[in-house]
């Protein structure tokens, strides 16, 4: 995670920084990219197939 996200935020709770955690995630976190470790798949891919 990028440390520019976090910088200079003070939150009231774990909730309010889960939040902004998972924002962070779901708008900057690359999903497509092929993933070495995951047998050149996508996260996508491979959440689906765990999930299958």
């Amino acid at each position: 995670m990028k440390s520019e996200w976090l910088a200079g935020q003070r939150y009231l709770n774990r909730e309010q920084a889960r939040q902004d955690i998972v924002q962070y995630i779901e708008t900057e976190y690359n999903s497509d990219r092929l993933h070495s470790s995951l047998g050149y798949i996508t996260p996508q891919q491979h959440f689906l197939a765990v999930a299958a």
